[in-house]
């Protein structure tokens, strides 16, 4: 007897080409049931195979067509198939079932002429040839299917199983022997087992083959039922894989791209794709909905103050607390660190809106108590509306974010609807931006001076350099433009310029002044933690000569937050002879316990304790007991932002701070107009006042 050939068993059909697209791989499977899998050629040589189960199930999942439409069919394939040639025996296929290529044989295998594609094959196939071998052969086949780790049945026209493999025994909690002989759906609830048999009257009925997911037992088992006709018998062939991990796991990977793994929120892909599915639903349905750019305020200081670990509860916080003053029908999401967008979905009308707005602003205003630490923050929100301020995701995410930003300038806290004049605004911004960034390249920044004055003597002590731009024929100081520096990531380069600048005008006040004055410099706190900026500051510090004149700014948040600058920079700025002052003591996380634990030469007490200070008892008891801590502590006290003549004699009268800067004294300007309006230098106790010239 003839030995029988793999050759017998091949399916002639044609190949698909390694750049045929997964969508096009789609329609060819829809338009042929029975086809359960493609080969995949480069030229002649096979490269691939797409299984129909394996391939329907990630094209059809959720996203699945929308990322793998366009891509090759190459995203899809097996890449590593069973690959054998055409003169092989049958029995050669029969001896791999019992190894380790059992998996790639029944997920099909590409059957080679000389290494060209010939044709492929499948395990009906093989089953068909060996059915018609010796009862030696066929007795080997059963031993096969039972050790297949796939469920196996195969059962006549009536529903009788005439064959059970031990996995799809397991599935029932019962053993091959016993189902035999017996239907399947008499181990079925009535209800299920209705169902199957109904679909297997209609499959057998059309001769068409059905692959889909179905839940037994507690598991996910991925289904395949086919009718075939066999030596004249019409059987039923059902083949289920176990897929429950599977399923857990693209389930996990799921959630893991469209999720935010902290707050458990969707994340930025997931609102888009939901923000472009509320489109067409509101476009059909001729309604709308609004989008809500929620920002947190001062969060970092919350990180840099508390911890890392606090601020993440903090946001986990956020998150419950703004879903419970929602709708189930609107939709929050985590978009960045501290930036959530809210869809509000259907919006009927305004007054609705903004309360439910308000609702969640109000709701972010109360404290969170976190670790035992009682925690307030705030939010700044903007708001945009479908169709008014935009028909796409993008522009209404922009113009949101837009409103928030002109929220956070005006008001922390508040929230802004969308409008022309927002728009107006962001126009300006980028006019801004544009401008700051010509600015950096042309190095048009320059320094204005205030001076700092010892208020018993009338002395001039120091100054202090503030960052000026001359742009459009006026001068900005820096709060108009260093925060966008900041966010643009310009902010060292000024620095550097500012610094520059500021060193060249100190011989112009000398001549008037003496060189036993100081100068200081702000410092940011982002710039105080990183390490390579304040290395590279120290070392031009170093080089200008003029180290043990140099007193740097930082704010108490600036402090608390870069352990890094007073381990490792500050050190280095002690050796040089710099000095380190803390900025606008008051206006941060104020504790008045922190100030043994930062080591600074100065605290400047910001300009809120003092404005109208004779008027003010509560502000003289804190600034007494800040004055009595910092002597305590070796520190010199500046009291800032002194305007008036009553402010000025309180101080004189009520405390024993020496130092003072302010309008009183004198508004920032030149170095040359400094130099020229002369301020006193003798023993006068009332400094007049100059204005800038």
């Amino acid at each position: 007897m003839t030995e029988q050939t793999i050759r017998s068993l091949a399916l002639q059909v044609a190949p698909l080409a390694a750049t045929t697209t997964c969508g096009a791989v789609f329609e060819i499977f829809d338009a042929d049931t029975d086809l359960l899998m493609l080969a995949v050629t480069n030229g002649c040589q096979p490269v691939g195979l797409v299984n129909r189960q394996a391939f329907l199930l990630r094209f059809g999942e959720r996203f699945g067509r929308a990322l793998f439409e366009r891509q090759p069919v190459t995203a899809l394939m097996d890449p590593a198939p069973l690959i054998v040639e055409a003169d092989r025996s049958v029995d050669f296929l029969n001896n791999l079932l019992v190894t380790e290529h059992e998996a790639a044989l029944l997920r099909g295998f590409i059957i080679t002429e000389d290494g060209r594609y010939y044709g492929i094959g499948t395990t009906l196939s093989v089953l068909r040839a060996n059915i018609a071998q010796t009862r030696r052969h066929a007795q080997m086949v059963d031993e096969i299917v039972a050790a297949l780790p796939i469920s196996l049945t195969v059962q006549d026209a009536d529903g009788r199983l005439l064959l059970v493999n031990e996995t799809a025994a397991n599935v029932f909690s019962e053993t091959a022997e016993r189902m035999k002989g017996r239907t399947v759906y008499d181990f079925m609830p009535e209800a299920v087992a209705e169902r199957r048999r109904q679909r297997q009257v209609d499959l057998l009925a059309r001769r068409t083959a059905q692959t889909y997911e179905e839940s037994v037992s507690g598991r996910t088992m991925l289904t395949s039922y086919k009718p075939v006709t066999v030596l004249e018998d019409l059987l039923f062939i059902t083949t289920s894989l176990d897929i429950t991990e599977r399923k857990r796991s693209e389930q996990e990977l799921s959630r893991r791209a469209y999720f935010d793994d902290l707050t458990g929120l969707p994340n930025r892909a997931a609102m888009q794709s939901h923000v472009e599915s509320a489109l067409k639903r509101c476009t059909d349905q001729d309604s709308g909905f609004a989008v809500a750019f929620i920002d947190l305020d001062n969060f970092k200081h919350i990180n840099d103050y508390y911890s890392h670990a606090i601020g993440d509860a903090v946001l986990k916080a956020v998150a419950e607390r703004i879903n419970r003053q929602t709708r189930k029908s609107d939709v929050l999401a985590r978009i960045s660190g501290d930036e959530f967008l809210l869809v509000l979905e259907p919006v009927t009308n305004m007054d609705a809106l903004r309360a439910s707005v308000d609702r969640v602003r109000d709701s972010l205003r109360q404290p969170f108590q976190i670790e035992g630490f009682e925690i307030f923050t705030s939010a700044s929100i903007g708001i945009s509306l479908f169709p008014d301020h935009g028909r796409d995701y993008e522009t209404l995410r922009r113009n949101a974010d837009n409103a928030m930003y002109r929220s956070k300038s005006a008001a922390k806290g508040t929230a802004t609807y969308y409008d022309h004049q927002v728009g107006e605004m962001l126009a300006a911004r980028m006019e801004l931006e544009q401008k700051l960034r010509l600015a950096v390249r042309e190095r048009q920044f320059h320094c204005a001076y205030q001076p700092k004055v010892n208020i018993r003597s009338g002395r001039v002590t120091g100054f202090e350099a503030l960052a000026r731009w001359s742009v459009d024929g006026k001068t900005l100081g820096p709060g108009k433009f260093l925060p966008l520096a900041m966010k643009l990531g310009m902010l060292d380069e000024i620095t550097w310029h500012v610094l520059e600048a500021g060193l060249q005008g100190l011989a112009c006040l000398d001549a008037t002044y003496g060189k036993d004055t100081t100068l200081s410099f702000n410092i940011a706190a982002s710039q105080a933690s990183d390490p390579a900026f304040m290395a590279d500051l120290a070392a031009q510090i170093g080089q200008s000569g003029q180290a043990h004149r140099l007193m740097l700014e930082l704010t108490e948040d600036g402090f608390l937050g870069a352990a890094r600058f007073q381990d490792q920079t500050l050190p280095v700025l002690r050796d040089l002879g710099v000095r380190v002052s803390i900025d606008d003591f008051g206006t941060g996380y104020s504790s008045l316990s922190v100030l043994a634990d930062l080591t600074a030469d100065e605290i400047k007490v910001d300009r809120s304790f003092i404005s109208a200070i004779e008027q003010r008892p509560r502000n003289q008891s804190v600034l007494k007991t800040i004055e009595s801590l910092s002597h305590a502590l070796g520190l010199q006290v500046v009291a800032e932002g002194v305007e008036t003549e009553a402010e000025l004699a309180y101080l004189l009268a009520n405390t024993s701070i020496d130092l003072s800067q302010g309008y009183f004294f004198a508004q920032p300007m030149s170095a040359k107009a400094l130099a020229e309006a002369g301020l006193p230098g003798g023993a006068s106790r009332r400094p007049r006042r100059v204005v800038a010239g």
